[in-house]
């Protein structure tokens, strides 16, 4: 299957995410080339509302999942005990129905557990 190959980074000092395909790179290079920013790609799968799921996404599913690229597969990690769950593609697979409900840099507060 072939898929987009979309990127994200965050950009601290605008405090917002920049998006850019591979053909049309529009962000500042110093946030693709320092490690502070990382780059995040599309997993090539939409949340129920349509949206498209990046890594360091946050999912809810009933449980709350971080996006993590992991070798050549993306998977989900339980925030609440850190333990690895599975590959996302499975949830389609498995009939969930997931959503982003933020991401690691702009929701940050969504991973403290009480």
């Amino acid at each position: 299957m072939n898929r987009e190959l979309k990127f994200r980074v965050w950009n601290p000092e605008q405090n917002k995410m920049e998006y850019f395909e591979m053909h049309n790179i529009t962000v500042p290079e110093r946030l693709l080339t320092q490690e502070k920013y990382p780059v995040q790609q599309f997993t090539g799968q939409i949340d129920k509302n349509g949206k498209e799921i990046y890594e360091g996404d946050l999912l809810a599913a009933g449980i709350l999942f971080e996006v993590k690229h992991a070798g050549c597969d993306y998977v989900l990690y339980r925030v609440d005990n850190g333990a690895k769950w599975g590959r996302l593609s499975r949830l389609a697979e498995l009939g969930w129905s997931c959503e982003v409900i933020g991401n690691i840099f702009e929701n940050p507060e969504l991973l403290k557990q009480e």
